[in-house]
């Protein structure tokens, strides 16, 4: 707890710090804790945005106010456990403010609060659709919940690079052998490098070859939405026995559980079940597991007695082969010197290279043209520029804050902690996480090995600048204006 409070932000009016006088003593009454919290949570809905406020805030209450002490009733253990582990410092800090001194928050479910959501899920219960763990679900059945609604590719149709052979072997291996090196898979890579291809064809792999009668591929979010809905609804069995009863269980994405010890847990105990019953698993991480800053200890502990392979986005020598593959796909004839044009201008990520030679096969395709070449993609990627426009890459943001601040691309990446220097890198940070999509570690990487933890500080201490300093929102805004 901090010794001091917390100050008022720059720029708040004095009158939102008179709105609960200092020398007021603490609330006793119901209706005077509403009031305070109500005060509490406008500052909260101001830093976390409308939709996480309501998934988190929406029903809670204060339950007890004394000298130096917030206690804040929830719904239910998930709630209290995320609430207690991710915003904790954010109620403090808000609560701080507007009282102007030091307390300590805490959070304890209210059975009132339980019964209140029970009671209007009941009531809700006949207008909505059946959840997928609700359902009696074939033995024999598969399910690809969460990802790509057309048919997975399989291991014959991937267009298999020099750089990724050794994943593609490990993961064909675990859904086709009968008895792989190993029955526990972790796919590393970051964004766009075919993290979800993979596991759909090791999904489809497991069946056809018969390794598997019931296989499970579904995203972390939709797995985690799933559970945090069988923990409210009291049906959590339902939920174990469908993810605990699979012969292969494939999660897409596992970074998302950061932050969500409850989830972190159920995913460590539904892994220990399906190994110790022969069963076989696959988890794909964007984020190291080392990185994960939110992830308990045995989560990683987890993570770490799995197989790891990584996946790299192919170097454009390796690209132009990869984009044939992807036109043979979408049935697009071209001719040479436009593969290496893509291989060469749309190589960023998988998704990237793709998403433009489906758009150039559909050009192609409703105009009659039977073969693509260079006129025609210039043709095509003009008209189809507005509705798809390729976010820059953490180089070309670190390229253009190079040429708009005093600094170089060496001391940028470095150790220099010289005040411009480090300016223009926290806006280069900022940047990188507004435009890119990268995690917080990928951008870490980029600006020379920076964890974590730092890049996050950057980020708020920037976006907490461009509210104070007018000459920080000019710089960002200029920066914006050259990655256009």
């Amino acid at each position: 707890m901090s010794e001091h409070p917390a100050p008022i932000p720059q720029g708040e009016s004095s009158a939102a710090r008179a709105q609960w006088p200092a020398s007021a003593d603490p609330p006793r009454s119901a209706s005077e804790r509403a009031r305070l919290w109500s005060l509490i949570q406008e500052r909260i809905k101001k830093q976390l945005g409308l939709q996480r406020y309501g998934i988190w805030f929406g029903r809670t209450e204060l339950t007890k106010v004394e000298d130096s002490m917030l206690v804040v009733g929830v719904p239910n253990v998930v709630v209290q456990q995320y609430l207690n582990h991710r915003y904790k410092a954010t109620v403090r800090r808000s609560a701080e403010q507007l009282l102007g001194r030091a307390v300590e928050v805490g959070f304890e479910v209210e059975p009132r609060l339980f019964r209140e959501m029970r009671a209007e899920r009941k009531d809700q219960a006949p207008s909505r659709p059946v959840r997928r763990q609700e359902a009696c679900l074939p033995s024999s059945g598969a399910s690809c919940s969460g990802l790509s609604r057309a048919a997975p590719q399989g291991f014959e149709e991937l267009v298999v690079t020099p750089s990724n052979r050794f994943p593609f072997n490990v993961a064909r291996d675990i859904a086709q052998g009968a008895k792989p090196h190993s029955c526990f898979l972790l796919v590393l890579g970051g964004h766009g490098s075919g993290k979800t291809a993979l596991l759909q064809a090791t999904h489809r792999g497991a069946l056809e070859s018969g390794v598997a009668r019931r296989a499970e591929c579904v995203m972390a979010e939709h797995w985690c939405n799933d559970f945090y809905h069988a923990v409210q609804d009291g049906k959590t069995w339902p939920f174990r026995h469908h993810y605990r009863n699979c012969d292969m269980l494939l999660v897409d994405g596992v970074e998302f559980l950061q932050g969500k010890p409850a989830a972190q847990d159920e995913l460590l105990y539904t892994v220990k079940t399906l190994l110790s019953g022969g069963g076989r698993l696959v988890l794909s991480s964007a984020v190291h597991p080392e990185d994960l800053q939110e992830a308990k200890a045995s989560f990683k502990t987890l993570l770490s007695g799995a197989f790891w392979v990584q996946l790299v986005v192919p170097p454009p020598s390796e690209c132009e082969e990869l984009a044939r593959g992807i036109a043979r796909a979408h049935g697009l004839k071209a001719a040479d010197e436009v593969f290496r044009y893509l291989a060469e201008k749309h190589s960023s990520s998988l998704q990237e290279l793709s998403g433009v030679i489906c758009s150039l096969a559909g050009y192609a395709a409703l105009h009659g043209r039977a073969r693509a070449d260079m006129a025609l993609v210039r043709e095509a990627l003009g008209a189809t520029s507005r509705a798809r426009r390729r976010p820059p890459a953490v180089g070309e943001i670190r390229k253009v804050i190079v040429g708009l601040f005093p600094v170089t691309e060496t001391e940028l990446t470095g150790k220099s902690r010289r005040r411009s220097v480090n300016r223009a890198r926290q806006i280069g940070m900022y940047l990188a996480h507004e435009l890119t999509g990268a995690s917080l570690s990928e951008i870490g990487r980029s600006f020379g090995g920076r964890t974590h933890s730092t890049v996050k500080h950057a980020i708020d201490r920037v976006h907490g600048q461009l509210e104070a300093d007018p000459e920080t929102e000019d710089l960002v805004k200029r920066c914006r204006e050259k990655l256009q």
